[in-house]
């Protein structure tokens, strides 16, 4: 078996240990794998201290199976998130068990890195108070990510971030390795692991802020496409005023704050924006209205694009409440084939989503590590 095979069936595994106590037979059904070929991949990783056998649980029939589960305290990552002016970052054990939770805003680009030195480096002096080893860094960003060189290639509404190093400067600093991906994929995987995703196959993920993504899992997998960036819906082309756009150049949250801004200068977030609303105001609904519409017609369209029923919204975007996840129900519900109903609802994981997922990502990838080097 080659390193890469390997390392796919013992992702395979390790996916499922973090998720439960299992044995090995039951492992061997659920991954599809040959029972001889399980009982290679896990004496591997026991060897490796990353999985114990535990209790036995009896049947009453026969000898009852040893049941293994991930070891916590092998693996401590820390996971980032960063967006357009707040950086959050969180350690997890092997397990996914946040232990500890860093959340700062920044002013402005220049003041960024500095930000998550400082959140990092919390996080790194209460580890080693703690007497924990920190493995790897997973990090979250905005935009088209080259993932080999750890930057954005390609983001909007975020200055010079396309230039910011993040691999260089914080594998550098911190000397672990370093896993840089797309917000909202990592958004996905903290939702499938941790959060309302943990019993779905597929799903996908809309965060909804001045940029908008999606990340798209499938069979329990994130899907990024043969280009590696599947899940761009802010640049899903519209028209407006006669001119060809991007969806989030039209629809972004900064956006439609500054459409309302023309009407109340005084506004500055979604929460002014939700005290306007709750007036019935007739500008303020219309404009709302429009975008809670515009949305949900993405949401469809993609929707009927993947064949996946379950969505989960994040960003400041849910900052609107029950209106606007009533608006897109409505709206789906309307418009989706007979037996297409949608499954939509908020993240259950807020803003911790990107940074925990980014942490799962970052344990995985350390494990890849440890499997095709041993």
């Amino acid at each position: 078996m080659n390193k890469e095979i390997r390392y796919e069936n013992t992702f395979k595994t390790v996916k499922i240990l973090m998720e439960k106590k299992i044995s090995r037979v039951d492992l061997a059904k659920a991954t599809g794998l040959t029972t001889a070929g399980i009982g290679k991949i896990v004496k591997n990783l026991i060897d490796l201290d990353i999985v114990k056998e535990k209790e036995r649980i009896s049947r009453n029939v026969g000898k009852p199976p040893t049941i293994l589960e991930i070891v916590p305290e092998s693996i401590h990552v820390v996971g980032i998130g960063i967006g357009r002016d707040r950086v959050e970052s969180c350690l997890t054990d092997a397990k996914g068990k946040i232990l500890d939770h860093v959340s700062s805003s920044f002013d402005n680009l220049e003041s960024l890195v500095n930000t998550l030195y400082e959140n990092v480096d919390s996080i790194f002096r209460n580890a080693k108070r703690n007497s924990l080893e920190i493995k790897a860094i997973g990090v979250g960003i905005p935009g088209i990510v080259n993932k080999r060189k750890g930057y954005s290639e390609k983001t909007t509404k975020f200055g010079n971030f396309e230039n910011i190093l993040l691999n260089k400067i914080l594998k550098d600093r911190y000397k672990v390795e370093v896993y840089v991906e797309n917000d909202a994929d990592m958004a996905a995987i903290g939702e499938k692991w941790f959060g309302g995703g943990i019993h779905l196959n597929n799903l996908i993920y809309f965060l909804i802020d001045s940029g908008i993504g999606a990340g798209i899992v499938i069979n329990g997998s994130i899907y990024q496409g043969e280009m590696g960036y599947a899940g761009e819906i802010g640049h899903s082309l519209v028209i407006k005023d006669g001119q060809i756009n991007y969806f989030e150049d039209v629809y972004g949250l900064d956006v439609i704050l500054k459409s309302a801004q023309k009407f109340y200068p005084d506004l500055k977030s979604v929460q002014d924006f939700n005290k306007i609303i709750a007036k019935r105001d007739d500008q303020a609904l219309k404009i709302f209205g429009d975008f809670a519409r515009e949305i949900a017609s993405l949401v469809l369209s993609v929707s009927n694009v993947t064949g996946i029923q379950n969505v989960f919204i994040g960003g400041k975007s849910v900052e609107f409440g029950n209106s606007l996840l009533q608006s897109i129900i409505e709206i789906t519900d309307n418009f989706s084939f007979p037996n297409h109903k949608l499954n939509v609802q908020f993240s259950h994981l807020g803003d911790i989503s990107i940074p925990l997922g980014s942490a799962t990502q970052a344990i995985v990838m350390h494990v890849r590590k440890i499997i095709t080097t041993s």
